[in-house]
């Protein structure tokens, strides 16, 4: 870490992190800080960051350095900063050269250690609509809150397959619990090494950098048409996903793109129930129906109330 003369605390970064209710255990996980404290001397101004880990902290906030009160030495190390943030995206999403540009900010699979369950139709229209090399290469999933349009648009984007057709990196905006969208393009352009572009150049200075690249860009939790198109800064060789709880929504940016995601089936929801707590659905059937039918089947719900089932089985 560098800089460890006594500073004035961060009250801007400790505020931040707390505003959005993130333990500093929470942020040392996903910017890969081995030690949580390390977090903690950060916010107190006993150590200031290293440019790698600004840049990281940036990113991780969707904030500019100044807003998060970290300290900006020397500028061209910020810049190589943001160059190794790309190449060290966290969990999987590595890019194995320096030409592909995977966002260290795609979330992590939240149905990684059981796998989705009755999706496997609607990831293949995703890719027969978000592959093709002609026509409109958008898609939307639209649905109700839990149902898993975020986790399906995750397994999406980690899909082998889907990381080697957009050969040239994948970018996530999340505009349920991140920034705006002048924050989301302040961020992409970070990522893309625009240095200092004002509020109006933005889109244009993203689409310009990326040109004929082959990339997939997501937008995550849109409530507007305005917040989805303004994000639809690709080039031509670029595709779109759009997750939104409002049908209408999906409907106008994606056309007949649009697809909708429903409750999974009884079925369905015993069978995800059963990965996460099989001794509840096999020793306690009717235990097992009444909890799927109480949550309606969605999919977020039904996970962790499996896992809620599964640490009270280990604890007895």
């Amino acid at each position: 870490m560098a800089g460890t003369a006594r500073r004035l605390p961060n009250v801007r970064l400790k505020r931040e992190r707390e505003r959005r209710g993130w333990s500093r255990e929470y942020v040392a996980e996903q910017i890969g800080v081995a030690d949580p404290k390390t977090v903690g001397r950060w916010e107190r101004g006993v150590a200031c960051p290293s440019a790698f880990f600004r840049q990281k902290l940036c990113n991780f906030f969707g904030l500019p350095a100044q807003d998060l009160g970290l300290c900006q030495e020397d500028e061209d190390e910020i810049a190589q900063a943001a160059f190794e943030v790309v190449l060290t995206a966290r969990k999987g999403m590595r890019a194995p050269s320096a030409s592909r540009l995977y966002d260290p900010l795609i979330p992590s699979p939240l149905a990684a250690s059981v796998g989705l369950v009755g999706r496997d139709e609607l990831l293949h229209r995703l890719k027969e609509r978000l592959c093709t090399e002609k026509g409109e290469r958008c898609a939307a999933l639209s649905g109700l809150p839990g149902v898993g349009k975020t986790a399906l648009a995750v397994e999406f984007v980690r899909d082998p397959g889907i990381q080697q057709h957009f050969c040239d990196g994948i970018l996530w905006a999340n505009l349920g619990t991140g920034p705006g969208v002048s924050g989301q393009l302040r961020r992409w352009c970070a990522l893309l090494g625009i240095t200092s572009p004002g509020i109006e150049e933005r889109a244009g200075a993203i689409r310009a950098a990326i040109g004929k690249r082959r990339m997939l860009l997501v937008i995550d939790g849109a409530w507007s048409s305005a917040q989805a198109h303004a994000l639809k800064v690709g080039g031509p060789n670029c595709a779109y996903l759009l997750t939104t709880r409002i049908p209408a929504l999906a409907l106008d940016f994606a056309d007949s793109g649009a697809m909708v995601m429903h409750s999974l089936s009884l079925e369905e929801s015993l069978q995800l129930l059963a990965r996460l707590a099989p001794d509840i659905a096999l020793n306690e059937a009717d235990v097992a129906k009444a909890l799927v039918q109480a949550v309606g089947g969605l999919p977020l719900a039904l996970t962790l109330v499996g896992r809620y089932l599964q640490s009270r089985a280990y604890s007895g």
